[in-house]
C-alpha cells in the first residue's frame, strides 16, 4: 500500500512536469528522480548498488543468479 502511494506521487510529479514543460520537463524530472534515488542509502548501501558505484563482480552476481536446488 505504501509503495503504491509513493509510486502515485512520483507519477503525479512527472505528469505535472510534462504538462508544464513538455518533453524537457520529463527529461529533467526523470533525471532528478534518478539522482534522488542514487543518493539514498539503505542499511549503509546505496539504493542503486551495484550500478552506482559500479562494481562489475557484484553486478554480474545480480544479473546471473544461480539456481537453487
Amino acid at each position: 500500500y505504501e509503495l503504491s502511494l509513493a509510486n502515485k506521487l512520483v507519477k503525479l510529479g512527472l505528469i505535472l512536469a510534462v504538462g508544464l514543460f513538455g518533453s524537457v520537463g520529463f527529461m529533467v524530472g526523470f533525471t532528478l528522480l534518478v539522482i534522488f534515488l542514487g543518493s539514498i542509502k539503505t542499511y549503509g548501501m546505496p539504493y542503486f548498488y551495484p550500478l552506482m558505484p559500479f562494481d562489475y563482480k557484484e553486478f554480474i552476481k545480480v544479473i546471473f543468479r544461480p539456481t537453487i536446488n
